[in-house]
């Protein structure tokens, strides 16, 4: 439980699959706030070097239409009355990449939980074998050690002092 919960915290994949969760769900509201009317503040300043000017006959004076200044400003209020559901249609798309963001990171989680479960298995597997292995080799440097008791008593040969050595090496060298 503790290497899970080390892995977990520690796991940058986790962290970027969290990161894009948040920015699904930041997207889906941000596309839903489209929905409510928007009051802006606009301004705009204009200096036009030639003014058009009208004749309303070909022997009036020209009259100027407008002045070398223009300006405007003012409140702007907008809303959308009809998009034929396409907004309605983002928010629920972006909601569901949101949902599938988090499942996402849920199943990331989830893998990097098997994996650490997997090794820790693996790591008491090897350790099971090398104690199995050091006791093989324990066995068979006592059985060296009888062999060679009873071949200098006479009761053992010299070839099975020899194997019994053979034995010892191949346990070392296992080990």
């Amino acid at each position: 439980a503790e290497a899970e919960a080390s892995a977990v915290a520690g796991s940058p994949q986790l962290a970027a699959q969290a990161d894009l969760e948040t920015a699904a769900a930041s997207r889906a509201r941000a596309q839903n706030g489209r929905r409510a009317p928007a009051l802006s503040l606009d301004g705009t300043f204009r200096y036009l070097s030639e003014i058009p000017a009208f004749r309303p006959t070909p022997l009036a004076p020209p009259v100027e239409m407008g002045d070398h200044r223009n300006y405007s400003l003012g409140p702007t209020l907008a809303w959308t009355a009809w998009d034929s559901g396409a907004l309605r249609s983002s928010v629920q798309s972006f909601s569901a990449l949101a949902a599938a963001r988090t499942n996402d990171r849920v199943g990331a989680e989830r893998r990097l939980r098997l994996s650490v479960q997997l090794t820790y298995f693996q790591v008491r597997g090897s350790l099971e074998r090398l104690r199995l292995v050091a006791d093989a080799l324990r066995l068979a440097q006592a059985q060296h050690a009888d062999i060679d008791l009873r071949r200098r008593a006479g009761a053992a040969s010299r070839e099975d002092a020899l194997k019994a050595h053979g034995e010892v090496l191949a346990r070392r060298r296992t080990l």
